[in-house]
């Protein structure tokens, strides 16, 4: 009697903690609401798709037999459709869905951990970590990935149920398992690897392992086939995935082995989180020793984890849960041109929050060392939130996604031109939007489209002529239009109008210098070095003309500068070597 009181009381407890964790979760994805739609995908998922914007027969029958998008996910599609009943075109609306359902995954993850393992406290922490990591932000800020918040709720479900069926086998129960895990795999098929973390449960914690635990996943394990078969074919009859003909697995080995590394980083240090992580960024790490490096870090935990299977069992399910639900979006079967993706481990870091929770568990059983691992516990909690909310406000329109994205990877092709499809939408609704004008025009700029871009600065101009940035621009254009006069003028007027802007002083500088006037470009670049001593153009352009006049002392100190601001810029290397090479 007493016993089944106390544990009565701790499921009390527990559900509270569960409620309240839902709670901080909403509060802290508040930002998210009043975010709208992007134009990465949201268009083509929500906004576009007519097929959504009714829920009757042909709905259901579009959304269990089409390939949309390159993917089958019928249960994701009918809930955009109900979301389109709902809320219509009313971004908040569908935002405000995908919070719940993530604030309801985190009080069910802690849930079913507790469950599973009877432990509260690193239960609640690993509910905790995933409602408030901002690697997780993807996941539930983006409409289109409603798959991932989805698909989660039906894979803890089948989680609870299968626990459900531990307790007491029979036929009934286990076929509540396989329409849970169904109904997940039809949210999103990343959920093929769950009867394989069910089998690692059944390691630890429910000790059980065996090969009638494993002959139990065989019809799970159908489904999961059946569902990859399904996912091929959409990617295959959309062309979404790459070839090994364009892309080897001499290249996708490495790439994966990178990958696994980065995501654990991120965990580590949430910085520059983007949403387009281009293919090249994992080129610096790919290098043969950095590469080994990962190598032997990532034996090392699996050796050790392997090794402390009897004792830290956890460490082996948390490792094994990490690496195997990543291994469909590693990379080894590649779809798309991105690198990583912060969405893929809304699940996978489940398991890494899972090797921490219950070490720190185990290294502080009761006493002062709790309490103290309960307020940095709590501090490192608060830290994440608060990068949480930063990273949500990234997603409030489709030009900050990408500018953030683009403050991370300048380079990133893709990133642009869905900076310049959000700058031409929002044209197409304020035609003297001056922000779009400007940007859009950089594009076109960068495109070597030079007269659609000076057609948008002299627009941006002629409605806003007392501004700097677009007569610096044209100015820009008009020197790459060999129209060095005109240019010259406009870079005049924008010095005359912002005499500190160092950015003005060096495009004047380049044209005077292309007209004959170089000591007056020096001049000009000079000023560039005395106001900010760490802009390396003005010294690669101070190097380059000190070069030309024969000044090779003057020359050295300036390309030096610059190589020292910027170790891999290859025009002050070039300029060195110049110098070297002309000494007797």
């Amino acid at each position: 009697m007493t016993q089944h009181r106390s544990e009565s009381q701790s499921g009390r407890r527990m559900a509270l903690a569960c409620v309240l964790l839902a709670l901080v979760t909403l509060v802290v994805y508040v930002p998210a609401l009043s975010n709208g739609f992007v134009n990465w995908d949201d268009d083509e998922y929500v906004v576009e798709n007519t097929a959504l914007q009714k829920l009757d027969g042909e709905t259901f029958v579009w959304a269990f037999t089409e390939f949309h998008s390159s993917n089958w996910h019928p249960l994701t599609w009918l809930s955009h459709a109900v979301d389109w009943q709902l809320f219509g075109a009313s971004a908040g609306g569908h935002h405000l869905v995908n919070v719940l359902w993530h604030a309801l995954n985190a009080a069910l993850l802690a849930w079913v951990l507790w469950r599973f393992t009877g432990d509260a406290a690193p239960s609640a922490f690993v509910a905790a970590l995933f409602a408030l990591h901002p690697l997780h932000v993807e996941s539930v800020a983006w409409v289109t990935e409603r798959k991932d918040v989805l698909s989660t709720f039906f894979w803890l479900g089948t989680m609870l149920l299968y626990l459900r069926y531990v307790e007491r086998r029979g036929a009934g129960r286990y076929a509540w398992v396989m329409l849970c895990f169904a109904a997940g795999l039809m949210s999103k098929p990343m959920l093929v690897t769950l009867p394989f973390v069910l089998l690692l449960l059944d390691f630890w914690p429910l000790r059980r392992f065996s090969w009638t635990a494993v002959l139990e996943k065989l019809p799970l394990i159908g489904l999961a086939a059946s569902s990859s078969l399904l996912t091929v074919l959409a990617q295959r009859a959309k062309g979404s995935a790459a070839s090994l003909e364009r892309l080897g697995l001499d290249e996708r080995i490495p790439h994966a082995i990178v990958s696994y590394a980065r995501y654990l980083g991120k965990t580590l240090w949430p910085a520059e989180l983007v949403t387009y992580y281009p293919y090249e960024s994992n080129e610096p790490y790919q290098s043969w020793p950095v590469l080994l490096a990962i190598v032997a870090l990532l034996a090392a935990v699996t050796v050790g984890a392997f090794l402390w299977r009897g004792r830290r069992p956890y460490l082996l399910v948390g490792w094994l849960w990490y690496v195997g639900t990543l291994v469909p979006v590693i990379g080894i079967m590649q779809v798309g041109t991105q690198a990583i993706a912060d969405r893929y481990t809304y699940v996978p870091l489940t398991g890494a929050f899972v090797m921490l929770a219950w070490t720190l568990h185990e290294l502080f059983p009761q006493g002062k060392g709790r309490v103290a691992l309960g307020v940095v516990a709590g501090v490192v909690l608060l830290a994440l939130s608060l990068r949480t909310v930063e990273q949500i406000r990234t997603w409030e329109s489709s030009t900050t996604l990408w500018r953030h994205n683009l403050q991370a990877y300048p380079e990133a092709t893709l990133a642009h031109m869905m900076l310049a499809d959000a700058h031409e939408a929002k044209l197409r609704v304020n035609a003297e939007d001056i922000d779009a004008l400007n940007n859009l025009g950089n594009f076109y700029m960068r495109k070597k489209d030079y007269d659609r871009a000076a057609e948008l600065y002299e627009r941006s101009i002629e409605l806003y002529p007392g501004q700097v940035t677009a007569y610096d621009h044209l100015g820009a254009v008009r020197i790459r239009q060999k129209r060095i006069a005109e240019a010259i003028e406009l870079h005049r007027i924008a010095h005359e109008r912002d005499p500190s802007d160092v950015g003005v002083m060096i495009n004047l500088g380049a044209a005077l210098a292309q007209s004959g006037e170089l000591p007056r470009a020096m001049e000009l670049w000079h000023e560039v070095v005395r106001l900010q001593p760490d802009v390396v153009q003005a010294h690669l352009n101070l190097g380059q003309a000190y070069s030309m006049a024969g000044d090779l002392a003057r020359a050295e100190e300036h390309f030096r500068a610059a190589l020292e601001l910027q170790p891999t810029n290859e025009r002050a290397r070039r300029g060195l070597a110049r110098i070297e090479g002309g000494r007797p």
